[in-house]
């Protein structure tokens, strides 16, 4: 008789998984976070009562009103992960700037909103992707409906010049589509993992991630986002660095700059929309206004520990109400160090979570990845934003990180996967993405 020695047995078997029944189910928490993820950019369509309360706003109220309950252990959970020392962190340098300051009922209002995105936004929107089976579905959903938003509202443009679809501002005039923020931001991401996962570049599902990448460009071109193109190109490095696919990088890299130089150089779209006017890179006030703040800090030691106050920067650089276009200058100008510390910890905790755990779905550890990259870029050319919408971006990045985590957690003797592995040519995905 054959015998085989325990490790060939082993070998056989493969690692052994802990059951996590909550991943094997739509929670509570994940129907909440799904229908979050769409009430509040189509709800913010419809505010009402005062300009601060929307729709999206009493749905959040209404989820852990009603749901609490439900999610209560995996609430405890994620703050266990070291997120609570954030969520404390960021309010407390916030409060105390605002203390120390003695600034108005505004100061404390934004406050209270950060606050809140920090307690009980970003905490369910995560939970809910965790314990969601088909996230990547979700997402991927979404973003169809971002794609034809974007390419409907840029053929009413062209064929009919519809100005119902054109803001003007100070600089120029600029498309506006409905803010689907949540998948606007995991865009670039979801098409980006797509095509360097996938086996094979011609294939149906690798067309449809191109279509959703010249979606975001188009709708990142008209309306003249400088950072948004910025972002998708260093989007493209980072995939590429980790995936090293040239042909792939070649062909979201034409499509990049393609898109970019013919609607920049579209003498029409220059008449229409003022492109053209401003360089890519160039922008004498903002970086006028950065150097003046970098060189100011270190001169007054209580602002430097205690910052200046809630949107104290401008008048601290320049003695204007300008704001810096720098989340972390910002944060250390207005909530001085101990708010600086809690706010870098909001992007160490999941770059944290992703290095320490890359097991299971190639896709889902890059889609986060991707995405809390290109939010985190992002934030380094726009102020502090304490609208719950613009927040959502981050929490899709903060949710599939946590996620990565959980896994990881469950799969304590699984090999780590390449992060160049490739999926079959038509990926399916399965109960776990």
């Amino acid at each position: 008789m054959n015998m085989m020695s325990p490790m060939r047995i082993t070998e056989q078997i493969g690692p052994v998984e802990m059951p996590n029944p909550s991943l094997e189910r739509n929670s509570t928490a994940a129907w909440l976070a799904g229908l979050l993820l769409f009430i509040y950019p189509l709800g913010s369509l419809f505010p009402f009562i005062y300009k601060n309360i929307a729709v999206g706003d009493l749905a959040l109220g209404c989820a852990y009103l009603f749901g609490f309950l439900r999610f209560f252990r995996e609430y405890i959970r994620f703050l266990a992960t070291g997120y609570w020392v954030i969520a404390c962190l960021v309010p407390l340098g916030m409060g105390t700037s605002i203390l120390v300051m003695g600034q108005n009922i505004r100061a404390l209002d934004a406050l209270a909103q950060v606050s809140v995105i920090l307690w009980l936004l970003l905490p369910l929107v995560a939970i809910g992707l965790a314990e969601m089976q088909r996230p990547l579905r979700l997402l991927i959903a979404g973003a169809w409906v971002y794609f034809t938003v974007a390419v409907a509202g840029a053929g009413m443009l062209f064929l009919g010049g519809s100005e119902l679809l054109i803001r003007n501002s100070g600089s120029n005039r600029y498309f506006i589509v409905i803010p689907l923020v949540p998948f606007e931001a995991c865009l670039v991401p979801l098409a980006l993992a797509g095509l360097f996962v996938m086996r094979k570049l011609l294939s149906w599902e690798s067309v449809g991630y191109l279509l959703l990448l010249s979606a975001a460009v188009l709708a990142a071109v008209l309306a003249d986002s400088r950072t948004s193109i910025v972002v998708a190109v260093a989007s493209v490095l980072t995939a590429l660095a980790i995936n090293r696919r040239p042909i792939v990088a070649l062909a979201v890299g034409s499509i990049l700059s393609s898109g970019y130089l013919l609607f920049r150089r579209s003498d029409w779209l220059n008449d229409m929309f003022g492109l053209g006017q401003r360089s890519l890179l160039d922008d004498r006030g903002r970086t006028d206004l950065m150097v003046s703040a970098y060189e100011s800090l270190g001169t007054d030691m209580q602002e430097f520990v205690f910052g200046a106050g809630w949107q104290g920067s401008g008048f601290v650089t320049t003695e204007q109400a300008i704001v810096l276009h720098n989340t972390y200058l910002q944060i250390m100008m207005e909530w001085g160090l101990l708010g600086l510390l809690g706010w870098l910890g909001i992007w160490i905790l999941p770059w944290t979570w992703l290095m320490h755990n890359r097991r299971g779905d190639p896709m889902e550890w890059q889609v986060a990845l991707l995405t809390i990259f290109s939010v985190q870029l992002a934030w380094m050319f726009h102020p502090i934003a304490t609208t719950r919408l613009h927040w959502l971006g981050f929490a899709v990045g903060l949710g599939m990180a946590y996620r990565v985590y959980l896994r990881g957690q469950n799969r304590a003797g699984a090999p780590v996967f390449d992060a160049r592995q490739r999926m079959p040519r038509r990926h399916r995905p399965t109960a776990s993405s």
